[in-house]
């Protein structure tokens, strides 16, 4: 048997590794990625909250940066949004 114990630190890098360009491929450069770790009771499990900030000024000023962008699925016209359930908390 084989045990991996992972600290707050190591686990916020590997996500941050993972979000990155080795992974998903998405540009972390001058921005500021924030990792929110909590763990939940009874069924809800462990959950990670990734926030993504520009740390350009002029950015700031846009409704979505390059990152939150390539992180969402692209938007068919034709379907109507749905609304997002799901275990909150």
């Amino acid at each position: 048997m084989l045990t991996i114990l992972l600290d707050q630190a190591a686990i916020e890098e590997a996500l941050t590794n993972y979000i990155g360009e080795t992974t998903l491929g998405v540009d972390l450069s001058k921005k500021e990625v924030s990792i929110k770790l909590t763990a939940g009771r009874s069924g809800h499990g462990h959950r990670a909250e990734v926030t993504i900030a520009s740390c350009d000024s002029d950015a700031e000023d846009e409704s979505e940066s390059d990152a939150e962008k390539s992180l969402l699925p692209a938007a068919d016209e034709n379907e109507a949004e749905e609304p997002v359930v799901g275990p909150f908390d």
